[in-house]
């Protein structure tokens, strides 16, 4: 019986670090935080509500950690401190609900106050009055600190609330949405439209989102047609919006100046008066602002819709990130490695991400070209090509800037090392010149290298490959006819891409990925097959597999599959499939990435994680017999004139032996030699094939035993 050596998990090992999961998770990366609302608590604590939960800071800013709970694993939309230091907050779990905490934020306790109501805004005017503003329900009060609450909606038409406030005359005002400004004069019991002066949509809606008294009567709004004023406590408003666009002001605060500041949406940052409203300047920041907030020591701080709290530094007119941790790590689609091992990931909403220090601390990448990279070449740490549904982009400084680089689409990229040649592969549906381009000055320029027959109305390049010898070039093609029909299509080139065979075609199945592994074994991932070629791409045989979107091969001779939630990896070629030790992974595989040192990284629905691949394979002895048939490659291919032949046999069911064939073939099909034809046992067996008297050419060799059969092709050069 033969002597095999497999890699295989040992089971002592997976004990060994089951005390730890395999995956583990990197840092992120994460979304960038959404901050709703900013409380200064006292003069050291600050709560911020995200859309991650509660967020506190216990000394002023400089440290943050999120307050687990039973109910604030939700987006928080508001937060408030009563006069007795009670907090109150709205989430969404509770259709939504309302919460209070007397410790401070350390625990919480639900309050229930008889309404299935989307609390917008948490107002606090006096020890025991509480009043919230829905977004679809008014306003709801309390007069003894939520033992009792009613609904106090008498005249208000619109029952959408923004923003609540108190002025000087001991009047409310209420900013609705749909019915402008509502005020009351005696705590919400009856309420009257005041908006004489402030103009109504096309629709004949008006809004008012924001409210700041700057001096007694004096009141500024924001709305969607820009800031107003009134000088008469909200009875009449004035435009007062020179310097702004007429963008909606989500929030307006003072300072002990009198200086007035907006927070903007839509990406407008946040602007700054000095002479009441009559002229506004921009502070910068170019986010989207939630609200505006004073902290302990009277620095300016703005809470944005995607990158976390903003802090204004007078002294050089500059805003400084105090906090930008969300905690739910983003779906992850791709990642790249670079040659220094740092990793590029593409979000779906969030952008590019990179990380120098193996996912410990994301970075997002300022791209704000279109869509998405769906491929990208990495030269070195700093030049990056990406490409997607847009053209491709270059950028030369890590990501800080980028510039189109090409005038076509392209789904496939690769960088071939040897000669520093990029090539992309063009993506065409308007019946243009397309094919493959390559650049030999890393993205200056480029040169159409091989343009393919237009054959169909779509045509895509769906990946290229070059040998790591440089010596062949692999790509694939998806071409698709309308109103139905697609074909998949490979080509190789032998002379760096002036001249190209198509090795496979399939008209069901497309050919995603190409890849090399430490022996120099070729694949091609075709759905539930691999393609597979061990003489440099000459001959190619075929293998089933699980089904697989994806397969990588790392630097010890193992290639990868996903398997959706999970990995498996094969050390005998895609045989057999084993899988790797998913402890800690439940989220989808979208995408591999193996580094030089083998360690694995995923781009899941859930951030990104990474294991130790020579963790969890080792070589061992095994004696047992193969579990499938094997027919090897021969070696050397092309041959002259003796060439070596592998193949296993695997163990019978009844340990009986099996009756063996293994022949050889002319391009006609016409028998040559046979070399075996015998019953054998289990093992591994080499033989010898002589083809001196025959002539140069292309010949077949075919193992049979049982229901199992399998031809690959060899090449006689004398």
């Amino acid at each position: 019986m033969r002597t095999l050596k497999i890699s295989l998990l040992v089971f002592i090992l997976s004990i060994t670090i089951s005390a730890q999961n395999f995956w583990q998770q990197t840092n992120g990366p994460y979304s960038g935080a959404a901050v709703n609302d900013f409380l200064q608590y006292d003069d050291s604590t600050i709560f911020l509500a995200t859309d991650e939960g509660i967020i506190r800071s216990l000394d002023n800013g400089e440290t943050w950690s999120k307050i687990n709970g039973q109910y604030l694993d939700a987006k928080i939309r508001c937060i408030a401190k009563d006069h007795f230091g009670v907090l109150w907050l709205s989430n969404t779990i509770f259709s939504p609900g309302l919460f209070r905490s007397t410790d401070q934020g350390n625990t919480w306790q639900f309050i229930n106050y008889n309404y299935a109501a989307d609390i917008k805004y948490i107002f606090i005017p006096y020890k025991d009055t509480i009043m919230l503003g829905t977004s679809d329900m008014g306003i709801i009060r309390t007069f003894n600190g939520g033992t009792t609450w009613n609904q106090v909606n008498n005249g208000l038409q619109y029952l959408g609330v923004y923003k609540i406030i108190l002025i000087a005359d001991g009047s409310i005002l209420v900013g609705s949405i749909g019915g402008g400004v509502y005020k009351s004069t005696n705590w919400g019991d009856l309420w009257i439209a005041s908006n004489t002066g402030l103009p109504a949509n096309s629709q004949g809606r008006r809004y008012a989102q924001s409210f700041c008294e700057i001096n007694p009567g004096q009141i500024l709004t924001g709305t969607p047609l820009g800031i107003y004023f009134s000088s008469d406590y909200g009875e009449t408003w004035t435009y007062k919006n020179n310097g702004l666009s007429e963008i909606t002001a989500s929030s307006i605060i003072k300072d002990t100046n009198n200086y007035i500041y907006a927070g903007i949406v839509f990406g407008g940052g946040v602007y700054r008066s000095t002479n009441g409203g009559d002229y506004w300047y921009h502070l910068g920041l170019g986010l989207t602002i939630n609200t505006l907030g004073w902290d302990s020591e009277s620095r300016l701080n703005a809470c944005s819709s995607s990158q976390g709290l903003f802090r204004f530094v007078s002294e050089d007119s500059t805003w400084f990130q105090v906090y930008n941790q969300s905690y739910t790590p983003v779906e992850v689609d791709n990642l790249w490695i670079t040659d220094g091992g740092n990793i590029v990931a593409t979000t779906p909403w969030w952008g590019l991400q990179y990380t120098t220090n193996n996912g410990e601390n994301w970075k997002r990448l300022n791209y704000n070209g279109p869509g998405t990279f769906y491929d990208m070449v990495t030269i070195n740490d700093s030049t990056f090509i990406g490409s997607g549904s847009g053209p491709a982009y270059l950028s030369n400084d890590t990501g800080n800037t980028w510039t189109e680089t090409g005038p076509y689409r392209s789904y496939a990229s690769f960088y071939e090392p040897i000669t520093q040649t990029v090539y992309l592969g063009g993506y065409d549906e308007f019946n243009s010149i397309w094919g493959i381009y390559n650049s030999s000055d890393f993205g200056q320029s480029w040169t159409l290298l091989q343009d393919f027959p237009i054959a169909a109305y779509v045509q895509t390049v769906l990946d290229i490959y070059v040998t790591r010898n440089n010596q062949v070039i692999l790509t694939t093609f998806r071409y698709t006819y309308y109103p139905s029909g697609q074909i998949s299509r490979f080509y190789r080139s032998t002379d760096h891409g002036q001249s190209w065979e198509m090795i496979y075609e399939n008209q069901i199945d497309f050919i995603t990925h190409i890849i090399e592994d430490a022996n120099s074994t070729l694949y091609a991932l075709v759905d539930t097959k691999l393609l597979i070629s061990e003489d440099g791409g000459i001959s190619w045989f075929t293998r089933t597999i699980p089904e697989s979107d994806m397969i990588v091969a790392d630097h010890s001779g193992r290639i990868y599959r996903n398997a959706g939630i999970g990995v498996q990896y094969s050390s005998d070629k895609g045989i057999t499939w084993i899988p790797v030790d998913n402890s800690g992974l439940n989220n989808w595989v979208n995408e591999m990435a193996i580094n030089q040192n083998n360690r694995i990284y995923l781009a899941t629905t859930s951030g990104v994680y990474f294991g130790e691949g020579d963790s969890i394979v080792v070589s061992v002895e095994n004696t047992e017999p193969a579990k499938t048939f094997f027919l090897s490659q021969n070696y050397p291919n092309p041959f002259n004139p003796v060439t070596k032949i592998k193949y296993s046999i695997p163990q019978d069911v009844r340990g009986e032996k099996q009756e063996v064939m293994l022949k050889i073939y002319d391009v006609l099909g016409r028998e040559i030699a046979t070399l075996v034809n015998e019953e054998k046992p289990a093992g591994e067996y080499e033989v010898e094939f002589d083809g001196s008297a025959l002539p140069s050419g292309i010949y077949f060799y075919r193992l049979k035993a049982g229901a199992f059969s399998e031809t690959r092709k060899m090449v006689l050069l004398k």
